[in-house]
């Protein structure tokens, strides 16, 4: 690292200032000397010669520049070893998105069941949330339930099944439910199974609504 042409000229300026003080304070000495001869004997004293300039100031100069010069180079190297040492820490970015699962009219004939696979990678808060309505049969009433891919599976075998929503058999129901799983799959279920005569057709609109994180 060089210094400036300003960074120069201001220890010159320094250095300079230092050797007209230590002139000066030559010169009084010399005065004060002279005063104390001339109080002590009625001869004048003889006068003195006026203080040479330090000689090697220049040098001296020199010698100030080659140790300062290292130095500044030493803490810059320092400080860029210690910026190169940090841990990087990336900018992280949050994207949303949402994606409809079921829209419309969806038929389920008796005894029967239609369901929707909901596939889960790399998604954070992924959430199912929707309204459905049931239409037929005495009841006008549909099972409606949610289940991670092995539960569905036991489920389907009539084992018992543990399941994320589950509407009981009603005639219309809201959806609102949190898929904890990174990576995964669900089963969105409507079951008329319990229905041995009549046929369902349901309104439902369902979505599925997530995040995906990107690392900058």
């Amino acid at each position: 690292m060089q210094l400036s042409e300003d960074q120069k000229q201001r220890i010159l300026d320094e250095e300079s200032q230092l050797l007209a003080e230590e002139q000066y304070r030559a010169k009084v000495r010399l005065d004060l000397r002279n005063r104390a001869e001339t109080n002590s004997t009625p001869m004048a004293a003889p006068p003195q010669a006026a203080p040479k300039p330090i000689k090697g100031a220049k040098n001296r100069k020199g010698f100030l520049l080659l140790l300062i010069i290292p130095a500044v180079v030493a803490a810059l190297w320092i400080v860029r070893s210690s910026a190169s040492n940090e841990p990087y820490a990336p900018s992280v970015f949050a994207t949303k998105h949402a994606e409809k699962i079921v829209s419309g009219q969806v038929s389920v004939g008796a005894g029967k069941m239609v369901f929707y696979k909901i596939s889960i990678q790399d998604m954070h808060d992924a959430r199912v949330t929707g309204h459905f309505v049931a239409y037929g049969g005495l009841g006008n009433d549909i099972d409606v339930f949610i289940a991670e891919e092995k539960e569905f599976g036991k489920w389907l075998d009539g084992q018992p099944s543990k399941v994320r929503y589950q509407s009981g058999k009603v005639t219309t129901g809201d959806i609102d439910v949190k898929l904890p799983l990174l990576n995964a799959a669900y089963y969105l279920c409507f079951n008329n199974k319990f229905s041995a005569f009549s046929a369902k057709t349901i309104d439902a609109d369902v979505t599925l609504s997530y995040s995906t994180i990107v690392l900058k």
